[in-house]
């Protein structure tokens, strides 16, 4: 699946490029086919799930959890995780992907998120103490913040 994000993001600088329809700055190109590609992997999974007897929440689980594996390999091979003139902050990246996952049920993404997050830096060692009783996906997006 991290493989299918990449492909589906790369697809669709093809489609920029062939139709002509590409975004006026690289940034917005960049984040237009992260957008695309999260979107690719989350269609359909209703029926992918029926028809493979899979529980919806595993399947969109392991779905983001493949997208993230993804945007985490290209943060260790960028050689800045900040926005460059070609691309956007990695944490804006992951962002996205964040938000497109949430739009749907999940059952262990946030736990691996951070897990994956927290693995990355290790000195957060406390959360701030506006973060009182966070659910997962808060401590997700505050470990996000902490590492990118």
């Amino acid at each position: 699946m991290a493989g299918a994000w990449a492909i589906a993001h790369e697809m669709q600088h093809a489609k920029f490029y062939e139709n002509e329809t590409r975004p006026s700055d690289l940034i917005s190109e960049e984040l237009a086919c992260d957008s695309y590609a999260a979107s690719l992997l989350f269609s359909k999974v209703e029926s992918y799930a029926e028809t493979t007897n899979e529980s919806l929440v595993k399947v969109r689980d392991k779905r983001a959890m493949a997208a993230l594996v993804g945007l985490y390999f290209i943060a260790m091979l960028s050689p800045e995780a900040e926005q460059t003139e070609t691309h956007p902050a990695i944490r804006d990246r992951i962002e996205l992907l964040f938000d497109c996952a949430a739009e749907g049920p999940l059952e262990n993404f946030w736990r691996f998120a951070i897990a994956l997050l927290w693995g990355i830096n290790d000195s957060i060692a406390t959360l701030p103490v506006e973060l009182q009783d966070p659910s997962e996906r808060d401590l997700a997006y505050f470990a996000l913040q902490a590492v990118f």
